[in-house]
């Protein structure tokens, strides 16, 4: 009989068959025991004795043998091994393919991850440049409100809109990035944020077609202090 471990399963008879659940002393008891799980309800306990839990199972499944008793001619069937003590070629192949699978599954998610990082490095340039160009144009309407410079800033301002939109996309990309890597604490802090970030777009082109600058640099401030925050500098 090769050596008992817990999880084993074993046959005492015909009337004993079941799952090793533990192994080991038994107290105000001499010698090492062993706590059978049995199949059928033909035990004596819950898997415990005077009180003491050794491992749990229902009422009348449990047993305790002392291990001495345990001796050849007994059937001793470890999950998978094989009476010589080796894992048999079934499942050892059903080992070797929950491997493969996993090593399948742990690619295609670097794949993925890498992919979404390329996509939103582009995303992020692009958000750059037109974060830029408003900036630019702002500034130089300042120093030309009524001329050619001002007219063509509207112009701009009219035209990104749907870049604006793009924009505020990247935002609940950003959003769920972070709560993929765990940082779902943080949920409501960037939904808000999230938010934010829409209301001041808006409010700097409301600003610019209203023709008050003042407004739009306060506005365009606290957005340049939100995107830094995800790693997006604007400035």
């Amino acid at each position: 009989m090769s050596l008992l471990m817990v999880n084993d399963r074993l046959t005492l008879g015909d009337k004993f068959k079941g799952t090793v659940r533990y192994i080991g002393k038994i107290k105000s008891k001499d010698g090492k025991w062993i706590g059978l799980e049995l199949d059928e309800p033909v035990g004596a306990n819950n898997g415990s004795v005077n009180g003491i839990r050794y491992f749990h199972c229902k009422d009348k499944h449990g047993i305790f043998i002392r291990y001495e008793k345990i001796r050849e001619g007994l059937v001793c069937e470890s999950r998978g091994v094989s009476a010589d003590g080796k894992i048999s070629r079934d499942q050892t192949h059903l080992y070797e393919l929950k491997i493969k699978k996993l090593e399948e599954t742990i690619e295609s998610l670097k794949s993925t991850e890498k992919e979404e990082i390329v996509e939103l490095r582009k995303e992020n340039e692009e958000i750059k440049r037109i974060v830029l160009s408003l900036r630019e144009g702002i500034n130089s309407k300042k120093i030309d409100r009524d001329g050619r410079i001002y007219l063509e800033l509207k112009e701009l301002v009219e035209g990104s809109r749907k870049h604006i939109s793009d924009m505020v996309g990247l935002v609940s990309d950003i959003d769920e990035i972070l709560n993929r890597n765990k940082l779902a604490n943080r949920k409501s802090v960037q939904e808000c944020e999230r938010h934010r970030v829409m209301f001041l777009v808006k409010r700097i082109i409301d600003s610019v077609l209203d023709d008050n600058i003042e407004a739009a640099e306060n506005f365009k401030g606290e957005f340049v202090n939100i995107m830094k925050k995800y790693g997006i500098n604007v400035e």
